[in-house]
């Protein structure tokens, strides 16, 4: 993620497709906000829990774009964790964010 605001078209067909790989209710969510440079494609979508992409994900992305727009150099980086009987829809996140040298961790689980 570059320091810069940028937005990226969203696939809706990538969300969709990617949501129903997940447990029932669940959505296509990004990694990376489309908001924030995040690609549309489906290198960078995942199931979530609806509940986990409309409240806790997107309050960690609006977050970061009010950083990037105080103009501080924000980094991310997010480790993806699945569970061991091999399921598509992963079980964990883990966000460190690194903003203006100072680390910001994120954790979400569902």
């Amino acid at each position: 993620m570059d320091s810069e605001e940028k937005t990226v078209d969203r696939s809706l067909y990538q969300q969709c497709t990617t949501g129903k790989c997940g447990d029932a209710g669940d959505e296509g969510g990004h990694l990376i906000a489309s908001s924030l440079g995040g690609t549309g494609d489906k290198i960078n979508l995942v199931p979530q829990a609806a509940t986990l992409n409309r409240q806790d994900w997107r309050d960690m992305e609006r977050y970061l774009a009010g950083e990037l727009k105080a103009g501080k150099t924000v980094n991310v980086k997010i480790d993806v964790g699945y569970p061991a009987n091999g399921a598509g829809r992963p079980n964990l996140f883990v966000v460190e964010a690194t903003i203006n040298g100072k680390i910001v961790p994120f954790r979400f689980t569902q």
